[in-house]
């Protein structure tokens, strides 16, 4: 017999929903996607969503809780609190958990030292230039040449936002005089507010530290 539809519906929040919150999380932090894939998007949030769920069972071993318990919880036997706690460990606590950890595991020593000794390239982790352009930590320049020969920089920092793929518009937030010798004067554009440039427009972007006394 087919399951009904409501309880599909609620074994396939169950078991997505927690691994798609993770995938915003990391979207919306320290990770770029390099495209738009509905199968690898479902993947990615099972895999998210299996990890959450082994953390929570190892988790549950350790407070002792037992088959019986876990029965009643899926008979509805529980209290409500019990429900709340336990959705807001999946939906709020475990993809929060696993953007953390991504977040430390990208900026430590271990892992450089983890690829150096394993041999591999840490730049296989991205998938594409533009994702790589927009990996760093902190505050950069970037200069962006237009597909009409304009050359146009600015400020990309906390408050900038970049689409996720290539053709992906960005949005830096104070555009920067660029002089006559396609480089900063130093001055920012009087009264800037930030600058959009539209993904097609864009030929090439050049990333450069950002000075001390900038």
């Amino acid at each position: 017999m087919a399951p009904q539809t409501g309880t599909a519906l609620l074994v396939l929040a169950a078991f997505v929903l927690p691994g798609f919150v993770t995938v915003l999380l990391r979207e919306r932090t320290y990770h770029v996607r390099a495209g738009v894939d509905t199968l690898e998007l479902l993947l990615t949030a099972l895999l998210y969503s299996g990890l959450i769920y082994l953390g929570a069972a190892c988790a549950a071993l350790l407070a002792g809780v037992s088959t019986a318990d876990v029965a009643a919880l899926t008979r509805g036997q529980a209290s409500l609190a019990t429900y709340a706690l336990l959705a807001f460990a999946g939906l709020i606590l475990g993809p929060a958990l696993i953007t953390f950890t991504g977040t430390r595991w990208l900026d430590s020593r271990v892992r450089v030292a983890f690829h150096r000794r394993l041999r591999i390239d840490p730049t296989h982790a991205t998938r594409s230039g533009w994702g790589r352009a927009f990996s760093h930590r902190g505050p950069r320049l970037m200069l962006i040449t237009l597909d009409d020969g304009r050359l146009v920089g600015g400020l990309f920092g906390t408050d900038s936002i970049v689409g996720h793929a290539r053709n992906g518009d960005v949005f830096l937030q104070e555009r920067w005089v660029v002089g006559e010798d396609a480089w900063f004067t130093g001055e920012r554009a009087p009264e800037t507010q930030g600058m959009y440039v539209a993904g097609e427009k864009i030929v090439s972007i050049e990333v450069y530290d950002l000075p001390r006394n900038g």
